[in-house]
């Protein structure tokens, strides 16, 4: 009864944070709510202060940044470093790689890891040994590099990481 009671409190919670214009703006832009703070004035006014500090990122921003980054010497410290996190495990490493795609960067990454094993940067793992001769197996894309296309909704196409 008390689950009963629970699950019927958090749908009314839900329909109150969807049923309000204010409070769904809040959610699609933060994705989480705390609906006894989220009223009216008290909303407007964090917006308000905090947008004083931080701009609205659009999605022209994050494509920019996307652009600026993939190729980069701080995606490559950065992939580096997280392959040195991951133990080499690359499905871990994607699900935290910034604007990575296994199916764009695979090859590519496969590359830089491969030059940093040489330099003695990184060490190979088996997990990564695996991973690569799957990689190898496969043909590279024609531009990996290029800008990811958006999809039939105008949201950015993104790899599911459900294998942490």
């Amino acid at each position: 009864m008390r689950k009963l009671r629970r699950n019927s409190s958090n749908c009314k919670r839900v329909i109150s944070i969807l049923g309000d214009e204010e409070k769904r703006a809040v959610y699609d832009q933060t994705g989480c709510v705390d609906d006894t703070d989220l009223a009216g004035d008290v909303v407007q006014n964090l917006k308000e202060f905090f947008r004083t500090f931080y701009k609205k990122v659009t999605e022209a921003d994050i494509e920019e940044f996307e652009a600026n980054y993939r190729g980069s010497d701080s995606e490559k410290n950065d992939l580096i470093e997280l392959y040195k996190e991951c133990k080499g495990n690359m499905s871990r490493l994607f699900c935290s790689m910034l604007c990575s795609d296994p199916k764009l960067d695979s090859h590519r990454f496969m590359d830089i890891l491969d030059e940093a094993v040489s330099a003695g940067e990184v060490k190979r793992t088996k997990a990564y040994q695996k991973w690569a001769k799957r990689v190898s197996e496969t043909k590279p894309p024609a531009n990996p590099l290029k800008r990811r296309v958006k999809s039939k909704k105008g949201a950015r196409s993104r790899p599911i990481c459900n294998h942490i």
